[in-house]
């Protein structure tokens, strides 16, 4: 039999006897293993009962005689062992708690407040009972069985539950008892019980039950709050509907009126407006762009004359709709009077000054403060048949002069017809040649102030220029059309912003 098989380990320090026919006895542990061929286990056993044996022989008749740490020689006839033999049995005496004690293992329960059950374990035996170990081994909670030990006492802590727990002993030869088996049950608190669960759930579906009855007579009550709140706006809206149809009806009403009144006043206007054929008569190749943004316009053309000289002017007036209109009608009223209907010859800069006094003191009369500064722009021409001249004054509006493809600009003064902050200064007159293919414009500010295109910007004054200069050699029907399609096409889905007047014509 090997060391190891023993339980010897190698560099390790053990108890050893050598007997008189040179058996080796080595104490592992609590235990005396013997090496050799003579070696049994009576022997070992009976070395157990000897605390610290210093040596060991056997007589001639079998026996062994054992020599103790004290001197004591003690003398064993049976050498192999059979006399000492007796049945080995253990019991568990009781089951404590800390405030019960069980010594009738049937039926026992525990406190949920009992945290350390103590087991109360015996194992009478007649050879070194202080030497006899126990172990246990709980159902459930352990696979294995404890490490021996040598108290009467063991303890358990637990948790709630039902257990049946298994003990057994070991006397000082190594014989391991009976197992003996004790169940107890620690009582479950009652918050842990079916009884608590089933009454919280009781009490959980009442406490549901309430408040939902609750809420239900909540929800009734203001529904029939909101339902009498929903009557009460229904009536009220109910009239305040039947006050707008009459108000909508009334706005309908007053708005045809009123559209009534301007498309009359569009037609009066358009009966003050000059006839095309007027331009044509003069110039045979001409063209008027006139576009206005509401039903009447704030802008105007005028033409007057004689055999000798003509008259004829694009103007704009301030606003538009129908003050613009209004201001409009008054612009040719004095254009015609100052000019004696064309008939008397006048620089185009004396009638705009003459021009200027009448709006001033007209519109002076119709404010309670005597100050306005209501007026209009104007680029006004006068054609003379015999010089073959064109005589120009402006106050905002320019005059342009093509001649062979080239682009002459006669400025306008800075100032309107009108009343201004700067002291009243005689307007400008100019005066040009013209020959024959010579093409003038005259415009307002409507066209080039109009939003659109891609980045919804103002046309521009550079663009129309561009568009003049380009198309000049065509014909002035053909320019008209391009030009207007040119506005429709930039202004695309935005609302016309002012007035438009466009009108050219070649010599």
């Amino acid at each position: 039999i090997s060391y190891a098989e023993r339980g010897v380990v190698p560099g390790n320090y053990y108890k050893y006897l050598m007997t008189d026919d040179h058996e080796l006895l080595v104490r592992v542990g609590e235990k005396w293993q013997g090496f050799g061929n003579s070696s049994n286990e009576a022997t070992e056993s009976i070395l157990r009962l000897f605390d610290n044996p210093a040596y060991i022989s056997s007589d001639e008749d079998g026996a062994l005689w054992v020599v103790d740490k004290n001197s004591m020689v003690y003398k064993i006839d049976d050498g192999d062992g059979d006399a000492i033999r007796t049945d080995f049995n253990m019991f568990i005496a009781g089951v404590n708690g800390s405030s019960n004690s069980y010594f009738n293992l049937d039926n026992i329960v525990f406190d949920p407040d009992e945290k350390a059950i103590t087991l109360d374990v015996r194992a009478p035996y007649y050879l070194k009972e202080t030497s006899t170990m126990f172990q246990y081994r709980i159902e459930g909670l352990m696979d294995e069985w404890s490490d021996w030990s040598s108290s009467q006492r063991i303890n358990l802590f637990l948790k709630p539950g039902e257990y049946t727990v298994y003990v057994r002993a070991m006397n000082i030869l190594g014989e391991v008892s009976n197992v003996k088996m004790v169940e107890f049950t620690i009582d479950k608190p009652f918050v842990q019980t079916i009884a608590f669960y089933l009454l919280a759930g009781i009490s959980v579906a009442f406490v549901f039950v309430m408040i939902v009855s609750v809420r239900e007579k909540k929800l009734r009550h203001d529904k029939m709050v909101l339902e009498e709140k929903v009557r009460q706006r229904t009536e009220e809206i109910s009239k305040q509907k039947e006050y707008i149809e009459h108000q909508r009806d009334e706005i309908i009403f007053q708005k045809e009126e009123i559209t009534s009144s301007i498309t009359y006043a569009s037609r009066i206007q358009t009966a003050m407006l000059p006839d095309i054929s007027s331009f044509t008569k003069v110039f045979k190749d001409s063209f008027i762009l006139f576009r206005p943004r509401d039903i009447v316009s704030g802008d105007f053309y005028w033409i007057a004359g004689s055999d000798d000289f003509t008259y004829f002017t694009a103007a704009d007036c301030t606003g538009h709709g129908v003050p613009g209109a209004f201001m409009s009608m008054l612009g040719m009223s004095f254009l015609s009077e100052i000019t004696g209907d064309g008939k008397i010859d006048l620089k185009p800069s004396d009638v705009l000054n003459q021009l200027r006094k009448k709006v001033i003191m007209s519109l002076s009369r119709s404010r309670r403060d005597g100050l306005t500064f209501d007026g209009m722009d104007i680029a006004l021409c006068k054609y003379n048949h015999k010089k073959n001249s064109v005589e120009f004054a402006g106050a905002f509006n320019p005059m342009y002069h093509f001649r062979g493809g080239e682009l002459t600009v006669f400025k306008a003064d800075r100032m309107p017809v009108g009343r201004y902050i700067a002291a009243a200064e005689s307007f400008t007159n100019h005066e040009t040649k013209v020959e024959s293919g010579d093409v003038i414009y005259l415009f307002s500010d409507g066209f080039a102030d109009q939003f659109g295109g891609a980045d919804c910007k103002k046309y521009g004054q550079r663009n129309l220029r561009a568009d003049l200069t380009a198309m000049v050699d065509l014909p002035m029907d053909e320019q008209k059309k391009l030009l207007n399609k040119k506005f429709e096409t930039w202004k695309n889905d935005q609302n016309q912003v002012d007035d438009v007047i466009l009108l050219g014509v070649r010599f």
